[in-house]
């Protein structure tokens, strides 16, 4: 359904539950504005009217409280906010997880993150903006001019390795670095490679 203005999607999506309704399905926290849902609220709206209320949580789960009190199905990964799932992420024990949390927890740090979501234009197209169809990109507007290494992690699975096809040909000096065996968190999982990688890069 289209929603008028972003700040009204939480009374929109209430409204638009009615008698004929079977399911309701939103995102707990939406991917481009970041807007988190009352779960509660429009669990409850779909109780009442004997609808089905499925959540998709990958953006929520580990980042804000969820309940789910008054949900039927609620879907998630445990790739983004709980920094796991690509990977056997034996590095991520109890310290780390405080570390990131207190990251987290400073002023604007989860505002900033969002704001990628926010701001990218590559989304689904809607009635009111064509989404990432209105992109035409000359290849001369987006080439890297700085010498430039990227290091990838072959067996990830959220950032498959064919999105490595041809972009050696994006810029003047481009280099990519390919590691198998480590998966969508490289940094953790091979930090002495790839700092070695980094100071290769930089010469030292």
């Amino acid at each position: 359904m289209q929603i008028p203005r972003e700040a009204e999607r939480q009374d929109a999506l209430a409204a638009a539950v009615t008698g004929r309704t079977r399911v309701l399905v939103v995102s707990h926290v939406h991917s481009i504005t970041g807007t988190c849902l009352d779960l509660d609220r429009l669990g409850q709206v779909c109780r009442g009217h004997d609808a089905l209320f499925v959540v998709d949580g990958i953006h929520a789960l580990g980042a804000v409280p969820v309940s789910l009190t008054h949900v039927d199905a609620y879907m998630a990964g445990v790739f983004k906010w709980m920094l796991a799932g690509f990977g056997p992420a034996e590095w991520f024990d109890e310290a780390k997880r405080r570390r990131y949390h207190e990251a987290w927890r400073q002023p604007g740090a989860l505002t900033g993150m969002v704001n990628w979501y926010r701001a990218t234009p590559m989304h689904p197209p809607t009635p009111t903006d064509p989404g990432a169809a209105r992109l035409v990109l000359d290849p001369d507007d987006v080439r890297v001019r700085v010498p430039t290494r990227v290091i990838w992690g072959m067996d990830d699975t959220a950032l498959l390795p064919v999105l490595l096809d041809g972009l050696e040909t994006m810029g003047d000096d481009l280099r990519v670095t390919r590691i198998d065996g480590v998966s969508h968190w490289l940094i953790h999982e091979a930090p002495a490679r790839i700092g070695a990688e980094i100071r290769l890069q930089l010469g030292h």
